[in-house]
C-alpha cells in the first residue's frame, strides 16, 4: 500500500473508477489493447495522455498486491508482461 503505479506504455486513460469496489484505472494503448490497474487510487481524467512509466496512481491498502491486467479487443486476455518486456524466446541450453 502507498506504492507509486506506473504505466506499462504510453496510452489514454480510458476508465477511472470503481470496479468490483475497488479504485481502478485502466489505459488504452492502441485500438485493440487496454490495461486495468486495481486497486489503484488516480487522480488523472479519462482522455488524460500517458506516457510509458508515467506515475498514474497509488495502490491502496487492504489488498493483497497490485492486480495488472491486459485485454486485447474487449474479448481475449493478454499476459501484461508482454507489454513490458516483449515476446519471450527461449533458448537451447548450451
Amino acid at each position: 500500500a502507498g506504492s507509486e503505479v506506473y504505466s506499462a506504455r504510453e496510452g489514454t486513460v480510458f476508465f477511472v473508477g470503481t470496479i468490483a469496489g475497488s479504485p481502478s484505472i485502466s489505459i488504452k494503448h492502441s485500438a485493440l489493447i487496454r490495461t486495468t490497474y486495481t486497486p489503484v487510487k488516480s487522480d488523472l481524467a479519462v482522455g488524460t495522455t500517458v506516457a510509458a512509466g508515467q506515475k498514474i496512481g497509488t495502490l491502496q491498502a487492504g489488498h493483497p498486491g497490485l492486480h495488472f491486467g491486459a485485454k486485447i479487443d474487449d474479448y481475449h486476455y493478454l499476459n501484461p508482461l508482454l507489454l513490458i518486456l516483449g515476446p519471450i524466446r527461449l533458448l537451447p541450453d548450451p
